[in-house]
């Protein structure tokens, strides 16, 4: 592995050759810059919606009326306009994007089912900012790198990632 690949781990416990080469699809702010420099009543819409994916994420079954009430949330985000919403909604976006990432194939899981949800219920908002072309990338390397490590019956081998 070259030095240049080695020295930076955006990924932890994960290998660059395990996911793919060195590229953009590692680089994301950290959770923790996350809302931090949206004006004060988008943030606190911001960390609302990021309440109930967290809540989401801890639930042992799938909850529809919390799908809902998230949908719901990032709906509500309109009446900042859309300039003012489309720095919240990027935000929220990069944090399923950093969730893509997990280690826990329970969480990629539910990642992909909230933003299935979320492309289907929302507005055009929530479509632009998934389909933006990083989004993209990080999802079909994380499609790849589940695909290339299940077993003959479909089932995922190991939980590393």
């Amino acid at each position: 592995m070259s030095t240049r690949s080695s020295s930076l781990w955006f990924v932890k416990g994960t290998q660059m050759s395990d996911i793919g080469g060195w590229s953009d699809f590692y680089l994301h702010k950290p959770k923790a810059m996350l809302g931090l420099f949206l004006e004060e009543a988008p943030k606190e819409s911001f960390h609302r919606i990021m309440n109930l994916i967290d809540e989401y994420y801890k639930m042992f079954s799938m909850r529809h009326d919390l799908l809902l009430a998230i949908v719901d949330e990032i709906d509500n985000t309109k009446k900042f306009g859309t300039a003012s919403s489309m720095p919240l909604i990027d935000e929220v976006v990069t944090y399923l994007r950093i969730n893509l990432l997990s280690k826990s194939l329970d969480k990629v899981k539910r990642t992909l089912v909230l933003m299935d949800v979320l492309v289907k219920n929302c507005q055009f908002r929530i479509h632009y900012a998934i389909g933006r072309k990083k989004v993209m990338k990080t999802l079909s390397k994380v499609a790849r790198w589940h695909y290339q490590h299940r077993d003959t019956n479909g089932i995922f081998i190991s939980n590393i990632y």
